[in-house]
């Protein structure tokens, strides 16, 4: 660290020692001179500027404990506190300077009396720690066509939008850096609040260049107004539906625009061509109830038709239950057709060798039940059948199940 910044130290240890003595002593008021001998740290001081981060940061906490009015310079050789960093011996520091300072510091007309000269050099030295300043003077003509000939190299709208967008979030930035406002950069993904403005931004481009130079391309028989974004939107007859303003009052865009043109092919492409009523109130209820009938025909179904039918064979002649099988599990304060379905996950065996209680798996977790619950399903012999049949490929090789 350089001698400089350490004397800026040393002045920031100063201006926390003034507070820590006047809030032990509650003298709040009373008036306060601060002395150093250090000309760069008097420049910094003095001087508003943009310095760099360190000699920032502690000017700033300078000036908010301390004016910079109540700053004054005293050469080396009268600085009372060089005494003890000189080195000196005892009787020296006896002497009434180190104690109560100079003789004519109790007198203000006598202080050292410094032009700006004297400090002609170390603002120059001073200067150095300023920040970089970078210009940039930014323009943009929305009405200028010039500005969006990059378009025609770019196949989609979204793909324009983005574009924009980015291009305005570096100009953005880049008058932040010049305004040395970095707080306020933009980063990470593009916003939905950004892309909106590049989107207005465009459309607003179409209808200047179609509509700004000939007013004669709006249909007479259109009723036009002008909205708070600046478009021009067609007033309909559908004001009394309960649809947004985006579908009672359209934005007004030429037909044959290559940039409409390129909006409409891309949300075809969307839409897979679609008709205009696929996303309608109307005709996602009638898929809604079309849904929901499925799904009652199916529940019905295989409760009449599978579950009612199994067939209660005799315990003793039952195929004892294993691993794998999948079951119903009984219970009583429910109906047959909705007994809960699972499949058999562990069995667990008594001391007798028989089994008795199994860990099922659910659909919302595991169970142990009693094998009096459960009712096995004939798919699980189905599938043990299955199973058992050997496997021959085309060519005549068995595989091993």
């Amino acid at each position: 660290m350089s001698t400089p910044k350490l004397e800026l130290l040393a002045a920031v240890i100063g201006t926390r020692l003034v507070q820590s003595v006047k809030t032990s002593l509650n003298i709040h008021s009373i008036q306060t001179f601060y002395w150093t001998d250090s000309k760069f740290v008097l420049c910094w001081i003095k001087n508003s500027g943009t310095w760099k981060t360190f000699v920032r940061n502690r000017i700033k906490e300078i000036h908010s404990s301390s004016s910079k009015e109540d700053w004054y310079y005293v050469p080396s050789q009268m600085n009372a506190a060089d005494i003890a960093s000189r080195g000196c011996n005892a009787q020296t520091l006896f002497s009434l300077c180190w104690w109560e300072g100079p003789i004519w510091l109790k007198n203000r007309s006598s202080w050292p009396d410094t032009k700006d000269s004297d400090f002609k050099d170390a603002l120059e030295l001073a200067t150095e720690e300023r920040k970089p300043t970078v210009t940039t003077n930014l323009s943009l003509n929305d009405s200028d066509s010039n500005f969006f000939e990059w378009t025609k190299r770019v196949l989609k709208f979204s793909s324009i939008v983005r574009t924009l967008a980015s291009v305005k979030r570096f100009l953005s930035n880049a008058k932040s850096v010049a305004n040395r406002q970095k707080d306020s950069l933009l980063k990470g993904n593009l916003s939905e609040k950004e892309l909106s403005k590049s989107e207005l931004e465009i459309l607003l481009f179409i209808q200047k260049e179609t509509f700004g130079k000939n007013r004669r391309l709006i249909p007479p028989n259109f009723v036009v107004y002008l909205d708070y974004d600046g478009l021009l939107r067609v007033e309909t007859k559908l004001f009394s539906t309960d649809t947004g303003d985006y579908f009672r009052r359209p934005i007004l865009l030429p037909d044959k625009h290559e940039l409409v043109l390129r909006l409409i092919e891309e949300t075809h492409r969307i839409h897979n061509h679609a008709d205009l009523d696929l996303n309608d109130m109307q005709n996602l209820r009638k898929r809604a109830k079309h849904l929901h009938a499925v799904k009652h025909k199916l529940k019905t179904r295989f409760q009449k038709e599978y579950i009612s039918l199994l067939k209660q064979t005799s315990n003793k002649v039952e195929t004892p239950l294993s691993v794998g099988d999948i079951v119903l599990i009984s219970l009583d304060n429910k109906k047959r057709v909705d007994w809960p379905l699972a499949k058999i996950v562990e069995i667990y065996k008594g001391r007798d060798g028989v089994s008795r209680v199994a860990r099922l798996k659910t659909q919302s977790g595991e169970l142990i039940r009693p094998i009096q619950r459960l009712c096995r399903l004939e798919i699980s012999g189905k599938i043990a059948e299955i199973m058992r049949e050997p496997i021959t490929t085309r060519r005549g090789r068995t595989i091993k199940s």
